[in-house]
């Protein structure tokens, strides 16, 4: 049988967040459909990030640095050079019909240095847009050694094409939501409280369109070292009334309960789950334009609007727009937009790949 073997940084959840989720949703799928699956955590598990169906086991190598992010200049190389014998290590317990699915560039580096005894699925989980300086011709390099890179949109793919990298277009997938649909009047912001992923920006969208005037309430769901930045932000506006600052919150019901449109101002975006996750509850999105995954989503006007990136007197503009109700959609139709990223026509996509590799 074939074993799968997914390759995270960490699973516990102090680092919760999209690449975490959707691992473990491509994990519970493929395992649900009897495919033997594993997820391998290279840094301690304390608490599970994401709940796992009992036929996925979660191996632990219990590494302290675990992420490079975690790491400056050549103590990065300990990474490397600890997470490869602990990887090693754990191959020596894996049969020859094993394939293992890297989640990170890190990851995927990590396992372009190991022999051919396996079969190695590259996944960045970011996007190719995102500049690596004068290392990018020798991080392609190694990806090519890699039996196959999933490239998350058709240009990423083409990427990866043209740079000598096997490659297959698989996006992310999310299940079909059937629970009844009602309008919310809230905003929303869910990512990580980092530069890249810029909740700042989300926050003066919010202020700049002035819906706090009218009673309109904001959420910003994360966690992260800009945490204070953003609090210091709400009390400068002195909108504390109408804005909430909630962390440790993971499950998408809650968080885009009442929600009218969701905000995602990332300067670096590979996909963007959480676009996914608001319009399979009929919920409007507005995205700034940048890498190629929201640009693969958002049909201005069906399910929300693309803004140019720093835009946020547009961004407050169509916000508003979708608060007056001068949009046209519905929810039904803002659900129907995302139907090509439905799991079960994703998950066949990974089966014929897997299948592929396996023989």
């Amino acid at each position: 049988m074939v074993n799968i073997v997914f390759v995270v940084h960490t699973f516990d959840e102090s680092q919760i967040g999209g690449v975490l989720k959707i691992t473990s949703m491509q994990a519970n799928a493929l395992a649900k459909r009897g495919w033997k699956v594993s997820i391998l955590s290279l840094g301690q598990v304390i608490t599970p990030a994401y709940k796992l169906c009992d036929e996925v086991e979660l191996h632990c190598l219990d590494q302290k640095y675990y992420d490079t992010r975690q790491l400056r200049s050549i103590m990065k190389i300990l990474f490397f050079s600890k997470s490869y014998a602990g990887v090693l290590n754990f191959m020596r317990t894996q049969n020859r019909n094993t394939i293992f699915i890297t989640t990170s560039p890190p990851i995927s580096i990590l396992f372009s240095l190991f022999d051919k005894r396996f079969k190695i699925i590259g996944c960045d989980h970011t996007a190719t847009t995102y500049s690596k300086g004068g290392l990018t011709f020798v991080i392609n390099l190694l990806k090519r050694r890699l039996d196959c890179m999933i490239g998350l949109t058709p240009e990423d793919t083409l990427y990866y094409e043209n740079q000598g990298i096997v490659a297959e277009y698989i996006p992310n997938f999310i299940d079909e939501d059937t629970s009844k649909s009602l309008i919310g009047n809230d905003v929303v912001f869910i990512g990580r409280f980092s530069k890249e992923k810029n909740p700042l920006g989300a926050l003066r969208i919010f202020y700049k369109s002035c819906l706090y005037k009218r009673g309109v309430r904001m959420r910003i769901y994360g966690y992260g070292d800009l945490k204070q930045d953003i609090l210091d932000l709400i009390r400068a506006f002195d909108i504390q009334q109408f804005v909430s600052v909630i962390e440790g919150e993971s499950d998408p019901n809650v968080m885009l309960d009442n929600v009218r449109c969701l905000l995602l101002t990332s300067e670096i975006e590979g996909f963007g789950m959480v676009l996914l996750e608001a319009m399979s509850k009929g919920i409007y999105c507005i995205s700034y334009d940048v890498g190629y995954g929201p640009k693969n989503i958002l049909r201005d006007g069906l399910n929300g609007f693309l803004v140019e990136q720093d835009r946020e007197h547009e961004a407050a503009y169509k916000l508003v727009e979708i608060f007056d109700g001068l949009v046209n959609s519905d929810s039904n139709k803002i659900r129907g937009s995302i139907a090509q990223f439905s799991t079960i026509k994703v998950i066949k996509k990974w089966e014929v790949l897997l299948k592929k590799l396996s023989h």
